[in-house]
């Protein structure tokens, strides 16, 4: 595919060979698809002629396909249909075995919930593995081309699994209860999460409620945590006082103390501002194979954290050991429904435990008691969390402004080969889990009407892991007449470098249905001006933004509704002068000052919601 150069790019650039237009990364994946296109063509020929299971090396050529990011793309066109005699078979299939093989094969080419609905006595656990990649979020929603699509997905996934628990409790499934609580149940317990679906519109109760019931029941099968395994102790962990009017126990659970944006930032004003005579705090941490390395070398870069606050460092398999500590309150600071770590959620660790911010919506965890939230986020909680919604005025976070912002560096136009005349817009890196087919035409739809804008994106996903993402703005751009060249990606992702992109950009496009934190906050730092939808009866992980946004008296940057956002974006691209009169207001300085890094304010909020809890659990509400 050719590509004529957009008239406002300069030939010469100290970055531009970093830029890749949508054209080029096309021709760039084109001959990889094809590759696959092949791969899996002699893949299906191999399924439909099987007399057995597959052998293990076919398994793995087989969850190969499946696993690869060209499955998510659009089939080529010698590929329509092929998968059509498979499908038509598992409607009226010859024998079990014949079910299973053409199953298997169809999964090939189409995503599982646009396949028959899938009978469950017919299923053999050796189809379990496929099944388990085909099931995930990610794998059916990026098939998706609009949000009735992707609510489809979620309904498909809840009605699979009440079949296959039907189906188990009148033993009616191969392999009987055995296989059922082997294979079957941790594979819908585990790999149907909820945060593959945070990039929607929907109230995630229902959803939660089901899963967190599976994931219960298959926790209770894994082999129980053990009360003698050992607690590692950094610091002075005082003995638990038995006096009435001692500090209640306050226990901060967070295994993501290196990771940006969560951890440390909002541990150091708890543990700097905590009022000592009503709390004790101490911090827990799990440690798992993931993150044990990392951890080590936090605390050696960190040793004087554990003179501040105790830090328990606990495994999955010693977790029951808290209970000795007699905690009070346990604050779980994990992002939980990821799957399988979040044992601590579905285990009695302290008296009240309690979550919040850092799991985008509910959790369904069954030990979870309440849900910390505030009217601006969550208008209507009656129906939408499994836990007690406790409401607190204000953002239930705060960042440490020291701890957080790093340095950003100073990228211009001319480095990166776009003229001074060009309106650049950037967006958030987040974008396998965020870059939705309402958002992508909310941004063609403001190129179209601002011929000289142009997007750049720094994603997260290396170049061969996003061809489906190019695909859905191709086929956008199409759409609406826009020249795809306009919207281009850098081949790497930085986040030192993405913070001086999006200093240099005119305009910071925030994510939607699923708003931005992090995302929101990087533009608000460097000073661009940046919008973000809010939709009137959204949930928190979709009125976040706005909630930032307010904080700082930006309101008029907030739409509620797509059109109002390509309408306030588009005005916004056309005066430099409301862009600079919003910028003014923005920077770190102003963060610093506001809510969102007042931490002695913040804690002092959070205090008083615990308080509560505890005399509520005392009796003494």
């Amino acid at each position: 595919m050719s590509m004529t150069a957009p008239k406002f790019f300069l030939k010469k650039a100290r970055w531009s060979a970093l830029l890749s237009p949508l054209p080029q990364e096309q021709e760039n994946n084109s001959q990889q698809q094809r590759v696959f296109s092949r791969k899996r063509a002699r893949l299906y020929g191999e399924i439909i002629k099987l007399k057995k299971q597959p052998s293990p090396e076919m398994t793995e050529k087989i969850l190969a396909v499946l696993k690869s990011p060209y499955r998510r793309s659009p089939l080529l066109d010698r590929e329509e249909g092929k998968a059509d005699p498979s499908i038509e078979l598992l409607q009226k299939p010859s024998s079990r075995f014949a079910y299973n093989r053409h199953l298997v094969a169809a999964l090939l080419f189409k995503p599982l919930h646009k396949l028959p609905v899938l009978d469950p006595v017919f299923l053999m656990p050796w189809t379990a593995p496929f099944i388990a990649v085909a099931i995930t979020g990610q794998a059916m929603i990026s098939t998706s081309d609009n949000e009735e699509q992707t609510l489809h997905a979620m309904d498909w996934a809840i009605s699979f699994a009440k079949r296959m628990s039907l189906a188990a409790n009148k033993k009616k499934l191969v392999g009987g209860e055995a296989v059922w609580k082997k294979v079957w149940l941790p594979l819908l317990a585990f790999n149907i999460t909820a945060i593959d679906y945070y990039s929607t519109n929907a109230n995630m109760a229902p959803f939660v409620r089901f899963f967190g019931r599976l994931r219960a029941q298959a926790f209770g099968l894994l082999p129980a945590p053990k009360y003698d395994a050992p607690l590692r102790v950094l610091g002075d962990l005082p003995p638990c006082s038995v006096q009435k009017n001692r500090p209640k126990r306050l226990a901060l659970f967070c295994s993501h103390m290196t990771a940006h944006g969560h951890g440390l930032p909002h541990l150091l004003w708890w543990i700097t501002c905590l009022n000592r005579k009503r709390f004790e705090p101490l911090v827990v941490v799990q440690e798992t194979p993931t993150n044990a390395d990392r951890l080590e070398k936090f605390f050696a870069r960190y040793p004087r954290l554990s003179k501040m606050v105790p830090i328990v460092i606990v495994s999955e398999n010693a977790l029951l050991n808290l209970r000795k500590l007699n905690i009070d309150v346990l604050y779980n600071m994990d992002d939980l429904c990821r799957g399988l770590s979040e044992r601590s959620a579905y285990l009695r660790l302290a008296k009240t435990q309690v979550t919040g911010f850092y799991t985008p919506a509910t959790t369904g965890c069954n030990k979870i008691d309440y849900y910390i939230t505030s009217p601006d986020l969550d208008p209507y909680p009656d129906d939408a969390f499994t836990e007690k919604a406790i409401m607190s005025q204000g953002i239930p976070f705060c960042l440490h402004y020291e701890s957080y912002f790093g340095i950003t560096p100073l990228l211009t136009r001319k480095d990166i080969g776009i003229s001074k005349k060009a309106v650049v817009l950037s967006m958030g890196a987040s974008m396998t889990t965020k870059l939705r087919p309402a958002f992508v035409d909310a941004l063609v739809q403001i190129l179209k009407r601002v011929p000289e804008a142009f997007c750049i994106g720094m994603p997260v996903e290396r170049p061969q892991d996003r061809p489906h993402l190019v695909a859905l703005l191709l086929k956008t751009c199409e759409k609406h007449g826009v020249d795809p060249n306009r919207v281009l990606f850098y081949k790497v992702a930085d986040r030192y470098f993405l913070h001086g992109l999006i200093q240099m950009s005119d305009l910071f496009l925030d994510f939607f249905p699923f708003s931005g934190t992090n995302n929101l906050l990087d533009p608000l730092a460097v000073g661009t001006p940046c919008i973000t939808l809010c939709p009137p009866e959204g949930y928190s992980r979709n009125r976040i933004g706005a909630a930032i946004l307010r904080s700082l008296k930006l309101d008029a940057l907030i739409a509620e509704t797509p059109q109002e956002y390509v309408d306030l974006a588009v005005s916004l691209c056309r005066s430099p002068e409301k862009r600079k009169k919003f910028s003014a207001k923005m920077g770190r300085k102003k963060i610093e000052a506001s809510p969102l890094c007042d931490g002695p304010a913040y804690v002092k909020r959070m205090e008083d919601v615990f308080a509560k809890l505890v005399c509520k659990k005392e009796g003494r509400a």
